[in-house]
């Protein structure tokens, strides 16, 4: 491999940032290369030219190294991770736990294990209409949640102090989605979470059968899930400013892009706050991209973020320990 190959291969993912930076989510094209994989969009280059710099030696050694420069500067906001006050009190903080659960249809009982293990105080659940009624399959994981559980549609809260309010906001856009919302008493003081899942991409759908349709879908896409955005942005802004207001869910799209810019601007992502690494939680068995958040208002304090292992369904759990 000799410098220019190098080059052109370093040069991609830089092209895919400035695309995903200035371009975002504004046309069909700039929406493909923003649900690229992450993971793999960064670390592939890098790998592909540190094995030249295995095989080649000093030849293309600083190709490796910039490449790996490049790699963590992309990723930088994620990977470092900016650690917030840990030695806030452990008493004052809410463990917070948003994971879609694919309608239970892969492991209720793993689902349940997590639940237990990581002792949430608040769980925000997406694809789980099937915990509006008891079954084998519901069972276990309504035995392992903390507290009572809020219910609408395909979305569910469960909260240890209970639910002194819930409401939903319909996103009032094509197909027809809505966000949770719960209010909570907490110490004294009141709490607002929600749960909400935003418009998906059909990559399989079109990638395998309708190709030839996949810019028109990319761009209805990208103007549902603003208008979804935007909506729930103007709910939260009826809530009394000093609330503590969390929003969770699936998001279906990534760390780039118009929803993700109109959310940052109003809240805060747990992870990019507290969290370490990419953050990549779907697919589970193997993570390639980021598409489930924890967002919070004004001043709380993030403590920490992390994804959870491999756990009952195609999305891995985020959970975050926030001082509302």
């Amino acid at each position: 491999m000799g410098p220019i190959l190098a080059g052109l291969i370093l040069t991609a993912p830089l092209l895919a940032y400035l695309l995903e930076t200035f371009g975002a989510e504004d046309g069909w094209f700039t929406m493909l290369v923003t649900y690229l994989p992450q993971g793999p969009l960064t670390l592939g280059p890098m790998a592909i030219v540190c094995f030249a710099a295995w095989r080649r030696r000093w030849k293309v050694l600083c190709a490796a190294s910039a490449s790996l420069l490049l790699a963590l500067h992309l990723c930088g906001p994620c990977w470092r991770g900016a650690r917030t006050d840990s030695n806030a009190d452990e008493a004052a903080s809410v463990r917070v736990l948003t994971f879609n659960l694919k309608e239970g249809n892969e492991d209720p009982e793993r689902i349940a294990h997590l639940i237990r293990e990581t002792d949430p105080d608040i769980c925000a659940f997406q694809e789980a209409k099937f915990l509006r009624t008891w079954s084998p399959k519901s069972k276990p994981i309504l035995l392992a949640l903390p507290g009572r559980l809020a219910t609408f549609e395909n979305l569910a809260i469960a909260s240890r102090w209970g639910v002194r309010r819930q409401w939903t906001t319909d996103y009032q856009t094509p197909t027809h989605r809505w966000a949770l919302f719960a209010e909570i008493d907490w110490q004294g003081k009141t709490l607002v979470v929600a749960s909400t899942h935003l418009n998906p991409v059909h990559w399989d759908r079109f990638l395998l059968g309708e190709i030839g349709k996949l810019p028109d879908h990319l761009r209805v896409c990208g103007r549902i899930r603003l208008a979804q955005a935007e909506s729930m942005i103007a709910e939260t802004a009826k809530i009394d400013p000093k609330t503590p207001v969390i929003l969770c869910g699936d998001f279906n799209g990534p760390p780039q892009g118009r929803v993700y810019q109109k959310l940052s601007s109003e809240f805060k992502d747990a992870f990019r706050e507290a969290g370490a690494g990419f953050g990549l939680t779907i697919p589970s068995s193997l993570p390639l991209t980021r598409l489930d958040y924890v967002w919070v208002r004004g001043t709380s304090l993030v403590r920490s973020c992390s994804v959870s292992p491999a756990s009952g369904s195609d999305h891995r759990a985020l959970l975050a320990q926030i001082v509302p």
